[in-house]
């Protein structure tokens, strides 16, 4: 019962950007923009990728308070 199991920083980068990238194929980022979509599809990529590091960050200093 007293047993934890926990994840390196890299499998949570891991896990995080799949889903990151497995829900935007499904959702479909940037379709309204029509000829500027790349621009829609960068700046989602830098807010996921600020997230991905906001969570990780949290993970890190979470397992150093342990």
């Amino acid at each position: 019962m007293g047993n934890k199991e926990t994840i390196s920083l890299w499998q949570l980068f891991i896990l995080m950007l799949i889903f990151e990238m497995g829900s935007a194929t499904v959702i479909g980022i940037g379709g309204e923009a029509k000829q500027n979509v790349w621009i829609a599809i960068s700046l989602a990529g830098l807010i996921g990728v600020g997230y991905i590091y906001l969570f990780i960050t949290l993970h890190a200093w979470k397992k150093k308070r342990l």
